[in-house]
């Protein structure tokens, strides 16, 4: 059963967006909008993202991602998703590579305009490994709750560090590249045909096309629990540990010389870099 712990994923309401609420016409990766959701985009086509007020009872917000321009001809290589990574001295408590590891179950809600097979990936960073299972929209343009459990793994490590421990990928679109494999019954090494393998839905192709996720509960156990609300507050400074948007700084100089200084707000998870903007 469940250990009723903390949601191990970062914002998962989709309330915090330092970024902004939207971005348009996207066709590379990175995180575009809401915190700690990074779009994926290899190939053709485009995807706007935003922060969308669009969401299930018991939520205010979701993820948008809606199909700018489309791309009809899906190249073997092409793909494009959702991922987030979680950071892996808070996955320690999974106890993975030893006799007591636990099972992992992520809870979600989806909306789709296309119904049909979707795959979730999940993969280990410091292992290589990986388990990719699918999931299914029924019903167009309405929001479905998806509960999906991974099982313990004694084997596979999971360094007690601030790298990479787990990663979770909601698949939108995959060439044959990503599901030419074989479906998966267990963690095997990583091959690219298995990432996506059983996924049969392409985001891309049409203009028309809309999905939407919300929810996101990462927690150990065998059972999804209700989800894990936090204040505004607490999950701002969760985003916070990976990125900071400072809208005021301090300027000292005296004609010849000057600086700038920053106040930082939140421990952060490594060394940042500096960007700024309206010097």
């Amino acid at each position: 059963g469940s250990l009723h712990s903390p949601n191990m994923a970062n914002n998962g309401d989709m309330s915090v967006a330092q970024r902004g609420t939207s971005s348009t016409g996207q066709s590379s990766s990175g995180i575009k909008c809401v915190d700690q959701y990074h779009y994926l985009h290899n190939g053709g086509g485009t995807a706007d993202i935003s922060q969308s007020s669009t969401a299930p009872s018991g939520f205010k917000n979701s993820l948008k991602i809606e199909c700018n321009a489309a791309d009809s001809d899906l190249g073997a290589g092409e793909f494009s998703g959702i991922r987030q990574h979680i950071e892996a001295q808070h996955c320690q408590k999974l106890l993975f590579g030893t006799s007591s590891a636990k099972a992992i179950t992520i809870s979600f809600h989806v909306r789709s305009k296309q119904t049909g097979t979707y795959a979730l990936n999940l993969f280990l960073d410091d292992d290589t490994i990986q388990f990719t299972k699918t999931y299914t929209i029924s019903s167009a343009d309405t929001f479905e709750k998806k509960t999906i459990t991974f099982p313990a793994n004694t084997s596979a490590v999971i360094e007690d560090d601030n790298g990479k421990g787990i990663e979770f990928t909601w698949w939108l679109r995959a060439g044959s590249t990503y599901t030419g494999g074989s479906a998966m019954s267990g963690y095997e090494g990583y091959s690219n045909g298995d990432a996506a393998v059983g996924h049969a839905v392409d985001f891309l192709d049409n203009a028309a096309n809309e999905f939407y996720l919300t929810g996101v509960q990462v927690e150990i156990g065998e059972v999804a629990t209700p989800f894990k609300y936090e204040t505004f507050g607490e999950n701002l400074a969760r985003c916070r540990r990976y990125y900071q948007k400072l809208t005021s700084c301090n300027v000292r100089g005296n004609g010849t010389t000057g600086g700038v200084s920053f106040q930082q707000i939140d421990p952060m998870r490594a060394t940042p870099t500096i960007s700024t903007s309206g010097a």
